[in-house]
């Protein structure tokens, strides 16, 4: 049946015949001649990448301000625990998380651990890191990516 277009069939069939591998090209001769092409991460998401990280660091600076701060309220004086170091320290964490979220995005190219690092940048990073981690968002979304 060298000559039957893919669709179609012979008489005693239900209409619901499926191509050979050699027409559909699944594991026929045709299948050598697919190649896959690797498109680079286009303008908007290289740049979401870096807010996320650029949010991530000026976290990770705001933590490290923190822990190093004098406080006259102690909340551990035996461990030397302050609020400031406690706080300090919870924001380094989400500092780290936003840095390791911006480069795993960049490196996997999946949006979902840039939105989970430039969420981490917006909690942490003050009025610059939310600025950033708001507009890495927004660039996200516009990209053209996937999930």
């Amino acid at each position: 049946m060298k000559g039957k277009s893919l669709g179609s069939y012979e008489s005693g069939d239900c209409g619901d015949a499926a191509p050979s591998p050699e027409q559909s090209g699944v594991n026929g001769a045709d299948a050598s001649s697919r190649v896959m092409t690797i498109v680079p991460p286009n303008g908007q998401f290289k740049f979401a990448v870096f807010l996320v990280i650029v949010a991530g660091i000026v976290s990770l600076l705001n933590g490290l301000v923190a822990v190093y701060a004098n406080s006259s309220f102690e909340v551990g004086p035996s461990l030397g625990i302050n609020r400031y170091s406690f706080c300090g320290v919870l924001v380094i964490v989400l500092g780290v998380g936003a840095i390791l979220g911006g480069t795993a995005s960049f490196k996997l190219r999946r949006l979902t651990p840039g939105f989970a690092g430039a969420a981490m940048g917006m909690v942490a990073g003050g009025l610059f890191g939310f600025w950033c981690g708001l507009a890495a968002l927004v660039l996200f979304f516009l990209s053209d990516e996937d999930l």
